[in-house]
């Protein structure tokens, strides 16, 4: 007899929180619409702030463990508040509400470019900032999340709290595979960053929409959300040339040069006599003193920036380039005004292009560490060196730009440390500029020595022996 009547006391708890839902604020009558909706938004949300803290402090592993860990707490303390509400209906609603208006606004390129800038003005270490930022503006949205999932779970029918449990969890998981597939691949990819933003904030208003919030409510909500996420799509369609799943560019001029800025670096020079920026040309000057008449030089270019590389001067080349962004030759279009041959262009990661490829080069050049924020963190090892190294012709040469301090710091020291592991034969070259960085520029040759360490101590005196070759 007492455990019928536990039975029907947990039967009857989602019966009133119903009642007490449609008392306030109406009924939630598609509980596995916004499940849906929740995992999508959710999941893209995570995608799309790892994306919009690329130009502000780049793409490395700690910047994503910072999302994901802040993003985990957050939904840890929302799960566990929202089992202890005593009014779901109402709770789901305010949710919603508070979801379908922070969205737009915190996770804007505006509000995230104005909230670093004060952030570096106060001179704040970047991942201090990425934490800060975390913490201030998706923490308290991934909250509500949390809670808004738990909350559901009152409205879901089955027998048993792990029966709707689970129904709940499930639905919002499918959710999240689908907005993990559609995020990234389809819609940053094909369309941008801010329409990303804008969808999210659509499948929320579907979600007040739904709701049982009152109609004048959910109208002023809907309009006031959406004019926000329009007002976003205006921004990056005035101040970019186009924004992808990797970058955000746009063209400046200034003194009949014309200059491609990813995100926020200056990467590429052009103008009407092919001059490009300074490490450009010293590359070029090291291409045309290797360069053969009788025979194209084959050089690959890890990078590509805006193909400016080789367009001042005449060369005997075959072109391969390799990044990662297959916008780029589109870009590159707008950028010089002109239609690019660049040779061949092929969008895949470096390192994973190097892995499967088996082609050998007589110059390899590598651009990837352009941007001084977003270094790749792969493409920063000795055995990304070795890759490289080991698709070159037997003293061919590797070209490379690197953005460091003026100050000597443990980056530049440890990244000189790693080149010459590899190549024993180095010549770093160093280009001032204006800003408290500078281009290093190293030009190595592969050699015979590449790989032999030896260290002569005390307790080895191999030295005596390799002394008599001599």
């Amino acid at each position: 007899m007492t455990a019928e009547v536990e039975q029907r006391m947990t039967d009857l708890v989602p019966m009133t929180s119903i009642d007490d839902a449609s008392q306030h604020e109406g009924t939630v009558r598609y509980p596995n619409v916004l499940l849906f909706v929740e995992g999508v938004v959710s999941i893209s949300l995570q995608l799309l702030v790892i994306r919009q803290l690329v130009p502000f402090v780049g793409s490395s592993i700690n910047v994503t463990s910072i999302v994901i860990t802040v993003f985990l707490a957050a939904l840890a303390a929302g799960y566990w508040t929202g089992g202890r509400s005593v009014s779901p209906g109402r709770a789901t609603t305010r949710c919603l509400v508070w979801l379908c208006l922070g969205i737009p606004v915190l996770f804007s390129h505006p509000f995230i470019s104005l909230f670093f800038s004060a952030a570096y003005g106060l001179q704040l270490p970047p991942l201090i900032v990425t934490a800060v930022y975390c913490v201030i503006c998706l923490g308290p949205v991934v909250y509500l999340f949390g809670q808004f999932v738990v909350l559901l779970v009152n409205f879901k029918t089955g027998v048993g709290a792990a029966s709707r449990a689970g129904d709940t969890f499930y639905v919002s998981t499918i959710g999240n595979v689908v907005g993990g597939l559609l995020t990234t691949l389809v819609i940053m990819y094909y369309f941008g960053v801010a329409v990303a933003l804008a969808c999210m904030t659509g499948l929320m208003c579907l979600g007040v929409w739904i709701s049982g919030l009152e109609r004048l409510k959910k109208i002023a909500t809907i309009l006031a959300a959406l004019g926000i996420a329009g007002m976003g799509i205006a921004d990056e369609y005035l101040s970019f040339l186009r924004t992808t799943a990797y970058a955000n560019y746009y063209v400046a001029e200034d003194n009949d040069a014309r200059f491609l800025v990813v995100n926020g670096q200056n990467a590429s020079r052009t103008d009407g006599r092919g001059v490009g920026h300074g490490y450009v040309e010293w590359m070029e000057d090291r291409l045309e003193k290797l360069s053969d008449h009788n025979r194209p030089l084959q050089v690959l270019v890890l990078g590509a920036g805006g193909f400016t590389l080789g367009r001042g001067r005449t060369l005997n080349a075959d072109w391969r380039f390799v990044d990662v962004d297959a916008h780029l030759p589109v870009i590159a279009d707008q950028f010089l005004e002109v239609s690019v041959e660049p040779g061949v262009f092929e969008s895949a990661d470096a390192r994973a292009w190097l892995t499967h490829t088996k082609a050998k080069y007589d110059v390899v050049v590598v651009d990837v560490f352009s941007h001084r924020t977003s270094v790749p963190d792969h493409l920063l090892t000795h055995q990304f060196f070795e890759l490289v190294r080991a698709r070159l012709e037997p003293g061919g040469r590797l070209l490379m730009n690197v953005i460091v301090r003026d100050a000597p710091s443990k980056f530049a020291r440890g990244f000189e440390n790693t080149v010459r592991y590899v190549f024993s034969d180095c010549e770093i070259t160093r280009l001032d500029s204006s800003t408290p960085f500078h281009n290093r520029l190293f030009e190595c040759q592969s050699s015979v020595w590449d790989g032999y360490r030896t260290v002569y101590s005390d307790h080895n005196t191999r030295g005596l022996v390799d002394g008599s070759e001599r």
